[in-house]
């Protein structure tokens, strides 16, 4: 019932869309910091903090990283995501959960772009 209930009343989101296929930074300057130098800030913190890989993992084929915004989950995405690039792997699939509203479809966005403090993706 409550489930109903609040599906029923579900908020769009602010920026949503753009005609061109930009997913918006709706979150920028809560989730993750807000600018560009904030961000690398942030992520050079975040990379000098990381650990080397253990020497009895050779190779890392994925990972999955939480999103609890950079505050709460930045360092430990930060190492995931060096992980993956010290295997120089050209192929990049990123799959990220949504979970804002109950009931809240799964989706892919696979053509377009999402915008970010630091550029476009």
């Amino acid at each position: 019932m409550a489930r109903a209930a609040m599906q029923r009343r579900r908020i769009p989101r602010k920026g949503g869309t753009q005609d061109m296929g930009t997913r918006n930074a709706d979150f920028a300057g809560s989730w993750y910091p807000g600018n560009r130098s904030e961000c690398i800030r942030a992520i050079e913190t975040f990379s000098k903090d990381c650990p080397a890989r253990p020497p009895e993992i050779t190779t890392v084929l994925g990972g999955i990283v939480p999103h609890a915004g950079w505050f709460y989950s930045g360092r430990i995405a930060c190492n995931v995501i060096q992980c993956l690039d010290r295997e120089n792997s050209p192929d990049t699939c990123l799959i990220f959960g949504r979970h804002l509203h109950p009931g809240s479809p799964n989706y892919i966005m696979k053509d377009g772009k999402w915008d970010t403090p630091v550029g476009e993706l």
